[in-house]
């Protein structure tokens, strides 16, 4: 699996323009047990955290190329953000960041619905009562990327949140927690693709199989 540096390089040698690193937080205890977490507001998981340190490992060369860094107002991405950043930034909170809102959904074990619950929530025009719709998601969120100016931006964000952007351009499944993916928008506020990228699955099941390990002993 290329590295971080690898994928990341080329963006940061293309020309002038509006560029994003949008990062999914790691895994939250509320993840750790199969919960709809929108607007929730639990901590990182002990796995989250190992996730953190991983990618702030990665990360941590490219941070003085990005003009800002911002945050979801959400407790699980701003202890994220702090971990990776390593306290070298100070990232920007922001609730236009925050993950969808799941209404009267919010808490509910998506492992216990039916198939066509499930299914009602993975369609675009979702909407759970008392929330938002994705497309609510991806407006505030665009709205947010077109008020950065020109060069390259660091957000931390959420998994819906990065999916509700990147709907109908071939990349509609949540991106696994602690991923990264990297985007060029348009003068009409359309995303334009750029590369993802997670952490290598050996590692993060070395890091499962530790923290199983420490909660047993």
């Amino acid at each position: 699996m290329p590295r971080l540096a690898e994928k990341l390089a080329p963006i940061f040698a293309r020309p002038a323009g509006r560029r994003f690193v949008l990062i999914r937080n790691g895994q939250s205890v509320a993840n750790e047990g199969g919960l709809l977490c929108g607007w929730l507001d639990p901590r990182l998981s002990v796995l989250g955290r190992r996730q953190a340190r991983e990618l702030a490992r990665e990360i941590a060369q490219f941070l003085p190329k990005f003009a800002s860094v911002n945050c979801s107002d959400l407790s699980r991405s701003r202890e994220f953000a702090d971990i990776v950043l390593e306290f070298r930034k100070k990232p920007v909170p922001d609730p236009r960041l925050r993950e969808i809102h799941f209404g009267d959904h919010e808490g509910l074990n998506y492992d216990l619905m039916t198939p066509a619950e499930q299914a009602n929530i993975d369609r675009f025009d979702y909407k759970a009562p008392n929330g938002e719709s994705w497309g609510d998601v991806r407006a505030r969120l665009v709205q947010f990327l077109l008020e950065r100016p020109p060069g390259n931006h660091l957000m931390f964000t959420h998994g819906g949140t990065i999916c509700a952007l990147t709907h109908g351009q071939g990349i509609d499944d949540i991106l696994p927690n602690a991923s990264l993916l990297a985007l060029e928008l348009s003068e009409n506020g359309e995303p334009k693709y750029l590369l993802k990228h997670e952490l290598d699955p050996t590692h993060l099941r070395d890091q499962l199989s530790q923290v199983t390990r420490s909660a047993s002993q």
